[in-house]
């Protein structure tokens, strides 16, 4: 009776060690996919959003020969395979728009996709449609007082870690997580170039709105609360969708999900700069930091700037994580594109906070 029962317990582990094993492997191969969805819009979308073609439609990611694959693989070196190791991802794509898959266990197929222009009609309350094929937060995230972040006026939820955010998105369901750098990009590069967001009241003329930042200059910031929780006209940036979405730049540091070595950031010691002034690397390039028309990459325009910083001494293996936006105090040095590198992951203070995206 003895030996039946252990052979019976001894069966049940071996079943939850599989489906364990499963679930880890799933949740790599979509991390693996929104690595390789970033890679490929930071290559697209500089090239007027030109992304590599499939051919033919399907094409395969990751196996010897990445079959049908040619054009992104000469654009994205060192293609990932699937965690297993066998089989391969598909790609599909226009040229304009793109899909990502994934087999996952028991049979499911798991996506990441861009299709700029199309309306997402199930964005989460308080959360609005980018037009670039994600939802994101309207306001920074704020704590329901469970430890789940939700998108509406309040106080927002700070003094928490890079890594305590990307927990917090992920415990709201399948699909939300951490803004990305990548998306970060993408709203502040559309906000750019919608005339109403600039003092001018077109593109180019004045300055791009920095919303509370320490400052109080006519028609692009102002000097509110330390953070401010309400809604402020300077605070609101609208997207070519006419989407608004709040205190993107100025009020509160937030947490994006990308992180880089001190190796792989430019050799500058720790300072703000105009983005045009800074040696950019292959790590780091210029088009996941500053607008992708260069002529606006300087703090005149209101985008923000960088505060680099070649110190290896940081705690966290010498990691740097990415916050945006600026704060509350940063003048000139806050703006969409502002960009802080000089943080570990695991750094807390009580002017950064975060955003989820879906």
């Amino acid at each position: 009776m003895s030996i039946a029962i252990i052979g019976i317990l001894a069966g049940v582990l071996i079943v939850s060690f599989g489906r364990t094993t499963d679930t880890a492997r799933d949740a790599r191969d979509k991390a693996q996919l929104a690595s390789l969805r970033d890679a490929i819009l930071a290559y697209g979308i500089p090239n007027n959003f030109t992304f590599p073609v499939s051919n033919p439609v399907r094409c395969n990611v990751g196996d010897s020969s990445n079959l049908g694959c040619a054009d992104l693989a000469a654009a994205i070196p060192n293609l990932p395979r699937p965690v297993s190791g066998t089989g391969y991802y598909q790609y599909i794509s226009n040229g304009t728009s793109f899909s990502l898959r994934a087999s996952l266990s028991e049979n499911s197929t798991y996506s990441v996709d861009y299709y700029p222009n199309t309306t997402i009609n199930d964005c989460p309350s308080g959360y609005i449609d980018t037009g670039h094929g994600f939802c994101v937060m309207q306001f920074e995230a704020r704590n329901n007082g469970s430890n789940l972040p939700v998108s509406q006026t309040g106080a927002p939820w700070v003094s928490i870690t890079q890594t305590a955010a990307i927990a917090a998105c992920s415990n709201l369901g399948p699909g939300y997580h951490l803004i990305t750098n990548t998306e970060w990009m993408l709203i502040a590069n559309d906000v750019l170039n919608v005339g109403t967001n600039w003092s001018g009241s077109a593109v180019g003329s004045g300055k791009l709105k920095i919303g509370n930042n320490g400052t109080d200059v006519a028609g692009v910031s102002y000097n509110g609360p330390d953070p401010d929780t309400g809604t402020n006209a300077l605070a609101t940036l609208t997207l070519a969708n006419t989407k608004q979405i709040y205190h993107f730049s100025g009020n509160v540091y937030e947490w994006t999900n990308d992180t880089r070595e001190t190796s792989q950031l430019p050799n500058q010691p720790e300072a703000w700069r105009e983005i045009n002034t800074v040696s950019w690397t292959t790590a780091l390039p210029y088009n996941l930091v500053g607008p992708f028309n260069p002529t606006y990459a300087t703090s005149s325009y209101g985008v923000g700037q960088v505060y680099t910083d070649n110190n290896d001494a940081i705690p966290s293996g010498n990691i740097h994580a990415f916050l945006r936006g600026g704060t509350w105090d940063n003048s000139s040095y806050a703006g969409a594109f502002a960009l802080g590198l000089s943080t570990s992951p695991a750094y807390v203070y009580n002017y950064i906070g975060f955003r989820c995206a879906r």
